[in-house]
């Protein structure tokens, strides 16, 4: 992959060439931020041998900020801060399925009606058909006829290693990508390039990933408030009255989350987490017929986590399907019960 172009990596070897040129550089002090994040678990250890190799053998400082679970060998020092900066007593490491999301029932039955109102969705019997999907360029293959088949209100896990295609899967799906025209893609039984234009789909559509994070080129006048809105409408050139119930659903969203604090904040204000918690919340909003999450906890805490979790089991229903892709199976939601697994381009 080192001959492709920066912008046709995934997340993952994307990361690797970012932590790669950091080091390249020879500091005596290395200072990675989320060094994790993209990353699948073999590219996890193969980094924490490499931070150990340069700290104890080339006597680097290192400094990691992010969340963790595991931690490399030579980490001798944790400093933990709370939500006003200071310094908190330090406490051992926390498993994601240990912490109780503390659902306010109140709120959580407020999201729930309101996505059970279904009545916008399309009607259809497959969310998602791909007939021996091909995508790759000049000499080299991303993905090697591929068939999938997701029926409505399925929730799949789509799993593989940094480089398997998963992110251009999706890309394809969203209609993101430009060779989706040259296969045989069907989306709410319909193919694309027939008829229904790009909006036409993505109104049907949650979208989040880190690509979608990094280009994110919002105004920096914009509220968090209006970022979240933003998911409910296709065009700004369209953009009706919210209704009651979508006015009180993100008033609730945000008190979920413990964030209605930031509802007027500027999103270029917030932090990598703050950023990534109201994008997701713009793909919720929408209470569209098929959400695809390309690795949405990047930058979460445990806590945030597990309320994402909680709530996804709790609001999706029959006819909410769901594509969930990550790299830790303890963020995979309960919901889920159908598994895709890509490796080189090709589902195994």
């Amino acid at each position: 992959w080192l001959d492709l172009s920066r912008i046709k990596l995934s997340s993952g070897q994307s990361r690797k060439l970012l932590i790669s040129t950091a080091i390249l550089k020879q500091p005596q002090l290395l200072i990675i931020d989320n060094p994790y994040i993209g990353l699948d678990q073999k590219n996890r250890e193969l980094f924490k041998n490499l931070i150990d190799e340069l700290a104890f053998d080339h006597q680097i400082k290192i400094i990691l900020a992010g969340h963790f679970h595991t931690l490399p060998k030579c980490i001798t020092h944790e400093l933990h801060l709370s939500a006003n900066s200071t310094v908190r007593k330090l406490k051992p490491q926390s498993s994601v399925n240990q912490i109780s999301p503390e659902a306010n029932d109140q709120v959580l039955s407020t999201i729930k009606k309101y996505y059970a109102n279904t009545s916008h969705h399309p009607t259809f019997n497959n969310t998602l058909l791909l007939n021996d999907l091909n995508v790759g360029y000049k000499d080299v293959k991303i993905l090697a006829n591929i068939n999938w088949t997701v029926k409505q209100g399925e929730k799949w896990a789509l799993l593989g290693p940094n480089g398997s295609g998963k992110s251009t899967m999706l890309g394809m799906i969203a209609a993101d990508h430009p060779q989706v025209y040259a296969n045989d893609v069907y989306l709410f039984d319909k193919k694309r390039g027939h008829q229904d234009s790009i909006w036409d789909i993505k109104k049907n559509i949650g979208f989040i990933s880190s690509e979608m994070h990094t280009y994110f080129n919002y105004d920096v006048h914009k509220s968090v408030a209006n970022i979240i809105i933003d998911g409910l409408f296709t065009s700004i050139y369209s953009r009706p009255n919210l209704t009651p119930d979508q006015l009180n659903t993100l008033d609730a969203l945000l008190i979920y989350f413990d964030a209605k604090h930031l509802r007027d904040r500027k999103f270029l204000t917030l932090s990598t987490g703050q950023q990534r918690l109201v994008l997701i919340l713009r793909a919720l909003i929408k209470n569209p017929p098929l959400l695809l999450f390309d690795e949405p906890f990047q930058g979460l805490d445990d806590l945030t986590i597990a309320r994402f979790k909680h709530l996804l089991d709790e609001v999706l229903g029959a006819a909410h399907a769901l594509i969930f892709i990550t790299h830790y199976e303890h963020e995979v939601p309960r919901c889920v019960e159908e598994y895709f697994y890509l490796e080189a381009g090709k589902r195994c």
